[in-house]
């Protein structure tokens, strides 16, 4: 059986780019099938509460998260005083990522919609849950006919749902899922060894 990788969530401060680019240059180097995910791009939570008012504030403007594998974090610490010297990069936060999560919601008002999601839901990656789901189904059968623009509808479904698991397959079922234009998700939040 492979090891599973673990999850670190790194926040570095310094100017986007270079950030970045240091990351994908240790990357690029260091030759092993690395796995990082920009956290704004993805859209995971940010820093604390505390963390944003300061970032509101314009106190530390430069700080990028990064989720990265264990083996990207150990290269990174290994060389993280001579990346800072050189670059005037700091590494400011580094705490494991425990689990991650999203919440989802969706209207659909026909049954093929439906059956769309729901099958996307039943396809995200093995070893993500589906937790807290509700789904209530409505069904009108005075408003069955043509509808074109109409206030009622015969069929209209709605959902919500957390899903929960390793970060990495957490955020490809957030990706299938916002593949569908009738779902809408939260930001993803993020549990964190010490917090």
């Amino acid at each position: 059986m492979a090891n599973r990788p673990t999850f670190y969530e790194l926040v570095i401060l310094g100017p986007q780019n270079l950030a970045h680019g240091l990351l994908t240059g240790l990357i690029l180097g260091s030759g092993h099938g690395a796995i990082c995910f920009d956290g704004p791009t993805e859209d995971i939570e940010g820093a604390t509460l505390k963390e944003r008012t300061k970032s509101i504030l314009h106190i530390r403007p430069h700080e990028n998260q990064f989720i990265v594998d264990n083996v990207t974090r150990s290269l990174l610490k290994k060389h993280l005083k001579l990346i800072e010297s050189e670059t005037g990069l700091e590494l400011i936060s580094d705490r494991r990522v425990l689990k991650a999560r999203f919440g989802f919601e969706y209207t659909a008002f026909a049954g093929t919609y439906d059956l769309q999601i729901k099958k996307l839901l039943d396809g995200l990656p093995q070893g993500v849950k589906l937790v807290n789901h509700e789904r209530e189904e409505t069904v009108t059968e005075e408003a069955k006919g043509p509808e074109g623009y109409a206030p009622l509808h015969d069929f209209e479904v709605r959902a919500t749902g957390d899903i929960q698991g390793r970060i990495d397959q957490v955020i490809e079922a957030r990706h299938t899922l916002l593949s569908h234009p009738l779902v809408a998700t939260t930001e993803i939040q993020l549990e964190l060894a010490g917090s």
